[in-house]
């Protein structure tokens, strides 16, 4: 699905993006701009309800029965998602069923709250920021009913580092992120009538395969076969970019077979640098304006969406970082950078004169004896 070109950069993208229950205290950002008329090919809702309405009736009868089933959260909407993605009743029903008991055992409900109403900064898994910087991953989306982009450049991944964090954190982390993409996605499919998904985009030039640690890989594998179960229809492609020759073969026969079918159903590996036709294809989930030079882009900036409402925090946050990537400061302290220029516009914001220079103070992160507070300390020192 072809998305709208416009900078998601920009205070008008912040303020455009859908925040459910930001607190009333702020100013209520303005309406997103009207849906796009949809394309012909376009997975339209009101198409899909009629064509699946026995199909849906028939499960609603299954999953009635549920202890955690909520008719007036699980609507038709909600059911239609899993009739599509299983060739029976059966096997459609207790997908929902295992959907509905995970999402009560973790709370995702809740979680869905948090991450429509703040910033990445402030969810619950923060105490994870020591860590983040070892699979940092980007998330785009140029306007409201554009396509989500996950973003990775595999030259800055540490697997092996990451494989070293408790499993526990590290899937609390991807549920929360994954929790955000869907609610992003189903509040554009809701409005604009189409089944609105995401792609995943790893880019792998000058990757090397010393860093691909199989270990990680089949955790990470493992994971994403219990999210792809809580999230069908949400997933439209991964798009592996510029693969080098020494990884091809041990990602096709090793890698690969590690992944969820549906995954590797929906991968496609391109050289968009030499070929117009992959360009292309990445042209079709999002323009090539807010993508890396690697993969045919122009920007050599980040695109970082900080899911903040309130403009002023997330337009701190993403210069700070930017600054951060400009000056050729590692992941590590990109993300320090980013998680300390919010905290100091949020502390200008919310708190008072004295409150703030705990927050704003750069040297106070130097209490923190961490390596991830002595990255912080150097992103400070550096920028500022």
């Amino acid at each position: 699905m072809p998305a709208k070109a416009t900078s998601c950069g920009s205070a008008d993208a912040v303020e455009q993006l859908p925040f459910n229950g930001a607190p009333k205290s702020l100013t209520p950002p303005p309406p997103p701009p009207p849906p796009p008329t949809p394309l012909p090919h376009a997975l339209q809702v009101s198409s899909l309800l009629k064509e699946h309405a026995a199909r849906i009736s028939r499960l609603r009868m299954v999953v009635a029965m549920h202890p955690h089933y909520d008719a007036a959260k699980h609507d038709d909407l909600f059911l239609l998602r899993f009739a599509m993605s299983h060739a029976s009743d059966a096997a459609a029903g207790a997908a929902v069923c295992t959907a509905l008991t995970v999402r009560h055992k973790y709370s995702l409900d809740d979680v869905a709250k948090e991450v429509t109403s703040s910033g990445t900064r402030n969810w619950s898994q923060r105490r994870h920021r020591g860590w983040v910087h070892l699979m940092p991953v980007e998330f785009i989306q140029v306007d409201a009913y554009a396509p989500g982009v996950l973003y990775a450049d595999l030259r800055e991944c540490d697997m092996y580092a990451a494989a070293a964090v408790p499993h526990a954190q590290f899937s609390e982390a991807q549920r929360y992120m994954m929790e955000f993409v869907f609610q992003r996605m189903d509040w554009a499919t809701r409005r604009s009538g189409v089944i609105t998904k995401y792609v995943r985009i790893i880019n792998m030039r000058g990757a090397r395969l010393s860093a691909v640690n199989p270990r990680f890989v089949k955790r990470d594998a493992d994971d994403n076969k219990e999210l792809q179960s809580l999230y069908p229809q949400l997933l439209g492609a991964v798009l592996v970019c510029n693969l080098p020759p020494a990884i091809d073969t041990f990602y096709r026969r090793v890698i690969a077979p590690m992944l969820p079918r549906k995954v590797t159903e929906k991968t496609k590996v391109l050289q968009p640098l030499s070929r117009a036709e992959d360009r292309a294809v990445l042209e079709g989930w999002c323009p090539l304006a807010v993508l890396p030079p690697d993969l045919g882009g122009s920007t050599a900036s980040s695109k970082l969406d900080t899911s903040e409402p309130r403009k002023e925090v997330a337009l701190a946050a993403r210069a700070a970082h930017d600054e951060a990537l400009a000056a050729g400061l590692s992941a590590q302290e990109r993300f320090a950078a980013f998680f300390i220029a919010g905290d100091a516009a949020d502390a200008a914001i919310t708190r008072q004169p004295s409150e703030q220079q705990t927050v704003v103070d750069p040297f106070w992160w130097s209490r923190d004896r961490s390596e991830y507070g002595a990255a912080a300390h150097r992103a400070c020192g550096r920028l500022l």
